[in-house]
């Protein structure tokens, strides 16, 4: 019998050739087939059980709708043709400047079929206004053509990538140790915001599910950190998602300024930024702004076309405050999300990272690794943790065996290349204030798991290395977060993650 045939990559008791459930936690008691009580059950009753939730991760391709990103004048003077209401002079105006960027003499594709290919343009409600979603017929193959388009003709200054569609995982739904029900419909909510309002030009955003503004509030009725914790930015004249009564934050789902968070349970979005702003609080930081931008909606599912219409805003708010104040003003973008692609790799989405890079030297994409166990050097390409990018800190999760012994959690994926560090994979003790189902403020303790809540614990980390050092650069910063004291090397973490080193984080 080979080595291969008796290897038990888990733990569990049972050999990987065997074992149905890959990935038991050390802390569960496996069957004879390799799973434990827990992956067994089916916490979202959708048919699928725990250990084979990962699944849902695979990223789901759109098969008609690219997403280009033009030269802002050009857009600009497509945005001109949106209000004379002539749906063939747009698409035939898009046309003749997508010429100057491919050359249409592939022979799978001429520019003619292209263009009666287009059946819609749509442009990102606000912000920098260079993405631009084109939906193609279905019977088009556009995938395939673009693919050849790209590989024969594109130059510098225009990225077109297939759009995608994910949902946030169900393994990282809370437990609660306390039951409540949300009451409040968003629209009474309204007039909460106001209090929350910050003028601090030191902002993390956050990328997510959006934000309940109640759920923010710590054990004794308090706002944790501050009284006041959402941005408010003063340059209304430039973009239309910031109101003056309104402040900032936006909704990519519906358009609209509410970002309140809608998601099944306490939020995803919600519970990232308790993480954070807790962990703010425990590192003594009080000056910051919280940016919410809510793209993912009340189930968990997210565009890729929305998420760079998010990027799109920072952007354009990036730009406009630089000019202000030479550095700009968001320090941290937060992206506790992602999924892996079964067929396109990372590479292929150059929207996203061209957004990523305009930030390299003015802030910090911090992103999630994911929850699947994989190596994402050799089996997946993940996104978004996946970029290259310099200023990009991919983060893993661990967790802390029987022997006291930091070890990577069975869940988290993992990659000597592409993965940085490691922060707590599971917090026990967060708490969330909000209203129950009488009306009154309950204090829900929550055990919260995934790197989801990994990653804003290095977002505070990084948030407050940068804050302390007005001039640091976002590489310097990463750099000193590597030797900073909460941050220290793991040799049970060496073949998992870049760095191997663990995030030590202050709240439990």
């Amino acid at each position: 019998m080979g080595c291969e045939e008796l290897k038990d990559s888990d733990n569990d008791g049972v050999v990987d050739s065997k074992d149905l459930c890959q990935n038991t936690p050390f802390d569960e008691k496996a069957d004879a087939n390799g799973c434990s009580t827990n992956q067994l059950e089916d916490d979202d009753n959708d048919g699928i059980p725990n250990w084979a939730e990962c699944e849902k991760e695979s990223i789901e391709t759109s098969k008609t709708e690219v997403i280009f990103r033009l030269p802002r004048e050009d857009v600009n003077r497509l945005q001109e043709l949106v209000s004379d209401d002539d749906n063939k002079k747009l698409i035939s105006q898009f046309g003749e400047m997508l010429i100057n960027y491919y050359k249409f003499d592939h022979p799978t594709i001429s520019y003619e079929d292209f263009i009666k290919a287009i059946v819609h343009i749509e442009f990102c409600a606000c912000g920098d206004l260079s993405p631009v979603l084109v939906t193609f017929d279905a019977a088009f193959d556009i995938e395939t053509k673009l693919d050849n388009l790209k590989k024969d003709t594109s130059e510098d200054g225009v990225e077109g990538d297939i759009n995608f569609n994910f949902t946030l995982l169900p393994n990282e739904t809370p437990n609660l140790s306390s039951s409540f029900e949300i009451t409040l419909p968003p629209s009474e909510l309204k007039g909460i915001k106001e209090s929350f309002y910050n003028t601090s030009n030191k902002v993390i955003a956050i990328l997510d599910t959006g934000v309940d503004l109640l759920g923010q509030y710590s054990s004794d009725g308090n706002v944790a950190t501050a009284n006041e914790f959402i941005y408010k930015y003063n340059n209304v004249t430039t973009n239309d998602c910031i109101d003056t009564y309104e402040g900032t934050g936006w909704n990519f789902v519906n358009n609209t300024f509410n970002f309140y968070d809608d998601h099944t349970g306490i939020g995803h979005g919600t519970l990232v930024t308790k993480t954070l702003t807790n962990e703010l609080e425990q590192l003594g930081v009080t000056d910051f702004s919280i940016l919410p931008l809510k793209v993912f909606d009340e189930q968990g599912k997210g565009s890729y076309w929305k998420i760079n219409c998010a990027m799109a805003y920072l952007t354009e708010i990036q730009e406009t405050t630089q000019n202000q104040n030479n550095t700009g003003d968001i320090k941290i973008i937060n992206a506790s999300f992602g999924g892996s692609f079964a067929t396109l790799s990372i590479n292929d989405l150059g929207v996203m990272q061209s957004f990523i890079d305009e930030f390299e030297d003015s802030a910090i994409f911090v992103a999630s690794a994911g929850n699947c166990g994989d190596d994402t050097d050799s089996t997946v390409n993940h996104f978004p943790s996946g970029y290259p990018s310099s200023n990009i800190v991919s983060v893993g999760g661990y967790t802390i065996d029987n022997n006291n012994e930091i070890q990577k959690d069975v869940f988290s994926n993992y990659g000597g290349i592409s993965i940085d560090l490691a922060a707590p994979f599971t917090l026990t003790q967060l708490e969330v204030y909000l209203l129950s189902n009488n009306g009154q403020k309950t204090l829900a303790g929550t055990q919260v798991s995934g790197t989801s809540f990994s990653t804003p614990l290095v977002s505070a980390k990084l948030f407050e290395i940068l804050t302390n050092e007005p001039t640091i650069t976002p590489k310097d910063a990463i750099q000193k977060l590597y030797s900073d004291g909460n941050t220290k090397p793991e040799g049970n973490l060496s073949s998992f993650f870049k760095e191997a080193r663990a995030y030590h984080s202050i709240q439990k």
